[in-house]
């Protein structure tokens, strides 16, 4: 039996005399339930439901309260129990519609609780109670995880909010944190203009190969005592895509945070676990990225005006790079506190403009010991920090006309093996160069294999436009040049015009010239 409200339907209990919607006491069936249709309207107050939301006989879910499209159904104080599939849906809801529930248990549920797969609904749901249910007590559009007041589950056959049906966040949304998990079937993806708040102590288990991607701003603020935490499901051992922010992105904050299991291939093959896409501001701090099966954290598509600030941040286990530049522009980047734990390759990959902008870095187990320069040249003044691990360059770097670049004491630079007309490892300078080496703490540059003369072309200074000076510097394994010339034009040092000093410094290791100096 179905009771379908195409009208209005007001059934007004009392605390001391519910109205009751039951089966008769010598039937063994379930009835299928109140369905109300489009249009209609209903306030069930003081009301208990039981046995009923019959599955219908194509083998569908049935509710016990099945909204088709009220334009405005109220329940409040009442109690659904031993529904055979659901308690309540929502679904073919019409813009402007609105449920609003106040007090409602539902116990006993052959299926879900509390099912709804359409996003115009205005929804407010205050002290609901779901207890019993076989499948799911929660299963909702991510758009309206900030519908729901002093909610409670207990005693299902899991206690977690499905997000499901489709993650477009169209509007600004926010994740409180009920004490329950958020389980994401879908990826969620914020539109621009947007705002998603997430609460501390939010939990977030992801779908294998599902992403966040947030196109507005983000605000996931969470504390050390309340961690925000994005991971996989428990039983899985794939990975999911992890979290991007792109240049519609005027804020992202991310604070005490851990990217857990991200990492899985994109569209275009890239793994990893956060993605700057040009985000306007990003502040990234106290937060943990780890079990990545990709790099850990990865910029590109940045801006001159882009602000990033990086502070205390742990990158662990992850198979590619820690952190990942490939060649992007110079911007308002500031890491402060990074600590890389054994990743699968490089520590750092990064342009040459930002290594200045990084202090407090620790390594340790890194499966390529280097930090990789992702560029080709040098634009701005900076001095370059000595990290512990040395920069490797796999071609030809320049300093630009009108750049001054200081290299600090125990900097090593290694550059890839020379090979004809394909890769051309050379340093070259058109600003001004100064390393700033000591005795102990020299600045080196050579091949990737100290032992082996001439696999470089080596340092080429070419009429600098200020005083190049060169402290407790080797310069070792160099001397090589393209089949153009003859070989006594290869030399390790090539000095063209200006004034360079060279202190203290070490000449070695080459099959030919060491030092050429020309026109000066």
């Amino acid at each position: 039996l179905l009771c379908e409200v195409y009208g209005t339907l007001i059934a007004q209990g009392t605390e001391s005399n519910p109205i009751v919607f039951t089966r008769p006491p010598d039937n063994t069936t379930y009835w299928q339930g109140l369905l109300f249709r489009n249009n209609s309207n209903g306030t069930l107050q003081h009301c208990q439901f039981s046995y009923g939301g019959k599955a219908n006989q194509y083998g569908y879910d049935a509710s016990f309260i099945n909204n088709l499209g009220a334009s405005q159904l109220s329940i409040e104080h009442c109690l659904i129990t031993n529904a055979q599939a659901q308690a309540i849906s929502c679904s073919d809801i019409g813009s402007g519609d609105s449920l609003t529930i106040n007090d409602a248990q539902l116990n006993g549920c052959g299926t879900d609780g509390f099912w709804i797969n359409d996003s115009d609904l205005n929804l407010a749901v205050n002290s609901l109670s779901i207890t019993g249910c076989n499948r799911n007590p929660l299963s909702i559009l991510p758009v309206y995880a900030g519908s729901f007041q002093n909610l409670i589950m207990s005693g299902n056959a899991n206690n977690y909010i499905q997000l499901c049906f489709s993650g477009s966040l169209d509007r600004s949304v926010t994740f409180p944190n009920h004490g329950y998990v958020y389980q994401c079937e879908v990826s969620l993806n914020s539109n621009s203009g947007t705002v998603v708040t997430i609460n501390p102590g939010c939990e977030f288990r992801m779908a294998d190969n599902s992403y966040i991607y947030f196109y507005g701003a983000v605000q996931a603020i969470g504390t050390a005592e309340q961690p925000i935490i994005f991971t996989r499901y428990p039983s899985s051992t794939a990975y999911w895509q992890g979290i991007r922010v792109f240049n519609s992105t005027w804020d992202a904050d991310f604070v005490y945070c851990q990217i857990m299991y991200a990492g899985s291939a994109d569209t275009y093959g890239i793994r990893r676990a956060l993605s700057n896409d040009g985000a306007g501001n990003l502040n990234l701090g106290n937060c943990l990225i780890r079990y990545s099966n990709g790099h850990g954290v990865i910029f590109e598509n940045m801006q001159n005006s882009d602000i990033a600030t990086i502070y205390n941040l742990t990158i662990q286990d992850v198979l590619y790079c820690g952190f990942m530049g490939n060649n992007i522009n110079y911007h308002e980047l500031a890491v402060s506190g990074l600590n890389i734990v054994n990743s699968g390759d490089y520590a750092i990959a990064v342009s040459a403009d930002l290594l200045d902008r990084f202090s407090g870095v620790t390594f340790s187990q890194i499966g390529n010991p280097y930090i990789a320069i992702t560029s080709y040249n040098q634009t701005r003044s900076a001095t370059w920090p000595s990290f512990g691990l040395p920069y490797r360059f796999s071609n030809g770097f320049i300093v630009n006309d009108w750049v001054t670049l200081n290299i600090s004491a125990g900097t090593e630079l290694v550059f890839a093996d020379y090979v004809p007309y394909q890769c051309e490892p050379n340093f070259t300078v058109y600003g001004a160069l100064n390393t700033l080496g000591t005795e102990t703490q020299p600045v080196i540059f050579r091949g990737l294999n100290p032992s082996l003369p001439s696999t470089w072309i080596g340092l080429r200074i070419y009429n600098p436009d200020a005083v190049c000076t060169l402290n407790w510097t080797t310069i070792m394994n160099a001397g090589l040049d393209e089949n153009y010339a003859l070989p006594p034009e290869f030399c390790l040092l090539y000095i063209y015009r200006g004034t360079v000093n060279l202190n203290n410094c070490t000449l070695k290791l080459s099959n030919h010239n060491l030092l050429k100096i020309e026109d000066n």
